[in-house]
């Protein structure tokens, strides 16, 4: 389920933002009137878009979107025309999306989405290295678990291989599983 920050030092807009929001399908929706109060936000949960409404009370928005940056969301800061181009210098190669005001609906509907579908993007490529990490880990075991093999019982790295893959087999259980059986059998 995707959720929303808004951060904003002005009242006036957040009921259009909200609606913006709600549109792209984005339920949940906390609004923040400063860049402390966002940051603190931010490790409660994570947030699937953040919009920064420029200027913020207690500081531009400029480095609170810098440091949004860490976080896994999609981000769109709003800034005013004349301000807007050296903005988007400052940040946008770190993935903030920059919307001059006064605000295009349609573009910033464009905005949304864009940051909705790069936070999807990132999530994904996060949890294919999750994925990718722990198959990592259960290839260094089994290796290990090879090696002791080869080491304690003069097996050939072939004959390792096949005897856990036989094992894991014979007893329905992962060649991970059998090779911490071995490591907690062979290693002392």
């Amino acid at each position: 389920m995707d959720s929303a920050m808004i951060v904003s030092g002005s009242e006036k807009s957040l009921e259009e933002l909200c609606s913006i929001l709600k549109s792209c399908g984005i339920t949940q929706i906390s609004i923040i009137n400063n860049c402390a109060e966002a940051r603190r936000g931010l490790v409660n949960g994570e947030k699937s878009v953040i919009i920064i409404n420029t200027p913020l009370a207690d500081e531009f928005g400029t480095g609170f979107a810098l440091y949004a940056t860490r976080t896994n969301a999609g981000i769109v800061m709003l800034a005013r025309a004349e301000l807007a181009e050296e903005i988007s210098y400052k940040v946008e190669n770190e993935g903030v999306i920059v919307v001059s005001k006064p605000i295009h609906k349609a573009a910033l509907i464009q905005a949304v989405r864009l940051a909705i579908s790069t936070h999807r993007r990132i999530m994904g490529v996060k949890n294919e290295n999750l994925q990718l990490q722990r198959k990592l880990e259960e290839m260094k075991v089994i290796d290990r678990a090879k090696c002791l093999l080869i080491q304690c019982l003069s097996m050939t790295e072939p004959q390792a291989h096949r005897f856990i893959e036989k094992q894991a087999m014979d007893m329905r259980i992962s060649k991970t599983s059998v090779a911490e059986g071995i490591l907690k059998t062979y290693e002392t």
